[in-house]
């Protein structure tokens, strides 16, 4: 009897364990799927949004760059040797009476800070995301899309690695 009863209680032990780890197991696993489904699900939600951060706070680091590099962040200032004005140095013919205002100077904050906005996603769409050439884009164009010219010299400004360099100084990008 005794025999038995022991055979019995370790029989019983026996298959406790091997049910708890198998539970365990199973629930481990359980668990794990769970958890890389979840942790895939908010991988891609968070990958979004910080994607879009991350977009609109470059794009926000690049304007205020740009207005500093540009103007000290002075929407009535004004060239002295070209018809350039606003925060952002747009000279009339690119300005172009942009939302019925003949120069940027003349433009109120918002317009002129919707315009830069408007022309950065331009770019960002021409240069396939490259931000240098964005920046670059924005004091001279023809030059934007090839950097073997950005280290010659641009009368009245600086060569295009120079003013891409300051706009990225102050964008601390």
């Amino acid at each position: 009897n005794h025999t038995d009863a022991v055979a019995s209680n370790y029989a019983s032990v026996y298959n406790r364990n091997i049910y708890n780890n198998n539970y365990i197991e199973s629930n481990k696993n359980k668990s794990n799927i769970i958890n890389i489904n979840i942790d895939k699900i908010r991988l891609k939600k968070v990958t979004r949004a910080s994607r879009a951060a991350l977009f609109s706070s470059r794009v926000q680091r690049i304007m205020y760059g740009i207005r500093m590099h540009e103007s000290h962040a002075n929407y009535k200032a004004h060239s002295k040797w070209s018809s350039a004005c606003g925060a952002y140095q747009y000279i009339t013919s690119t300005w172009n009476n942009y939302k019925g205002y003949p120069t940027a100077c003349s433009a109120p904050k918002a317009i002129q800070d919707k315009r830069m906005l408007r022309d950065l996603l331009l770019r960002y769409k021409k240069y396939d995301g490259d931000w240098k050439k964005m920046i670059a884009a924005h004091l001279y164009p023809r030059y934007a899309n090839n950097k073997s010219l950005w280290d010659r010299h641009i009368p009245g400004n600086p060569t295009l690695n120079q003013y891409v360099n300051g706009v990225l100084k102050y964008a601390r990008i």
